[in-house]
């Protein structure tokens, strides 16, 4: 199997105001890109204008692509992959910038180590370099974000890290550490769709119920310390919702599908203004508690906030009258096809 490969790319979008087509295009100057790369250490994008007048920065899109990797590729991959899994876990990243005034400093430094101790100034240039690049490659291994050697796992060995997460999630249910809601009575397929977490906390599981087409999703989810306000949570079901309602068309190219994905964003945004939640109630463990739904042409979604985890219920192509929820305690009935 060839290794993944993504491509960043510059995309002119649509106007995220009016959303036309761009009619002129600005591109920075040199000047302003060095500029803009020294603080940020980013590119910095073409200003775009749309007939109406509206600005914006051009966004970006990824596509990926698959690669035979080269025998050098393959022979680095591990090692490759294990600095890439340390870059990314950093909780403070550097900027060009930065190693330019650090290597000012180890500048001025060496050369009165120099005159004083006779020490080789760029032996102190360079020392002074390297110990503000260890310092923030080590942001990723302290803090309540530090990285696992799970993390790692998944950088070496996906599948079998794959596995060893299932079995960890599987075992957080069993122990209660994890609330998880099923669907009760349910005759078709469940498996597990999702799971998020935080520091090394599973704090969300995801079971759907059904197919492509006609499914239910029910997302369970424990808060670690403070809750996410529920008006928050319902914006995001709605905003699911409405895009889980709208596929794309086939065979469009990536600037293509960054457009529609653009124009999409935009109508969803509309039609979240125009959205109304009623209060209900759902049967959860044979009790009738309160709910909030959202009902749409074909799809609907629900929630649900208890004293220990809130629920996110969204339904396509599936009604939801006489549906209940029940607490299971075990994983294992909704992994066999993960």
């Amino acid at each position: 199997m060839g290794d993944v490969h993504w491509h960043v790319s510059t995309g002119t979008t649509v106007c995220p105001e009016c959303g036309a087509d761009p009619a002129n295009v600005h591109e920075p100057s040199l000047g302003e890109q060095f500029a803009y790369r020294m603080r940020l250490g980013m590119r910095l994008a073409p200003l775009l204008t749309c007939p109406d007048g509206h600005e914006w920065r051009a966004g970006s899109h990824t596509r990926m692509t698959l690669r035979t990797p080269s025998p050098l590729g393959r022979a680095i991959r591990v090692p490759s992959a294990l600095i890439g899994t340390v870059r990314r876990g950093r909780r403070m990243e550097p900027v060009p910038l930065t190693y330019l005034m650090a290597a000012g400093l180890g500048l001025v430094v060496g050369v009165i180590m120099d005159l004083v101790l006779g020490w080789p100034w760029w032996w102190v240039a360079i020392a002074v370099m390297a110990m503000v690049w260890l310092f923030f490659m080590s942001t990723a291994f302290w803090g309540p974000f530090r990285l696992t050697r799970h993390d790692f796992m998944d950088a070496v060995a996906p599948q079998r890290a794959q596995v060893n997460k299932r079995n960890r999630l599987a075992a957080a249910v069993e122990a209660g550490e994890s609330v998880l809601f099923a669907l009760a009575d349910w005759p078709g397929e469940a498996t597990l769709a999702g799971w998020g977490g935080s520091a090394g906390h599973t704090i969300s599981l995801t079971l759907r119920f059904g197919g492509e087409e006609q499914r239910i999703e029910v997302q369970t989810s424990s808060p670690l310390e403070q809750r996410m306000p529920a008006t928050l949570q319902m914006e995001n079901l709605a905003d699911n919702l409405l895009g889980g309602l709208e596929q794309p068309p086939p065979d469009l190219t990536g600037d293509e599908w960054h457009n529609w994905s653009a124009a999409r964003g935009l109508r969803i945004q509309e039609q979240l203004l125009a959205l109304h939640w009623v209060r209900e109630s759902f049967v959860v463990d044979g009790v009738e508690v309160p709910a909030d739904f959202l009902r749409l042409e074909d799809a609907t979604s629900v929630f649900i906030r208890l004293d220990d985890c809130d629920i996110g219920i969204e339904s396509y192509g599936v009604d939801l009258n006489g549906r209940r929820l029940i607490r299971v305690s075990s994983l294992q009935p909704f992994l066999s096809d993960v």
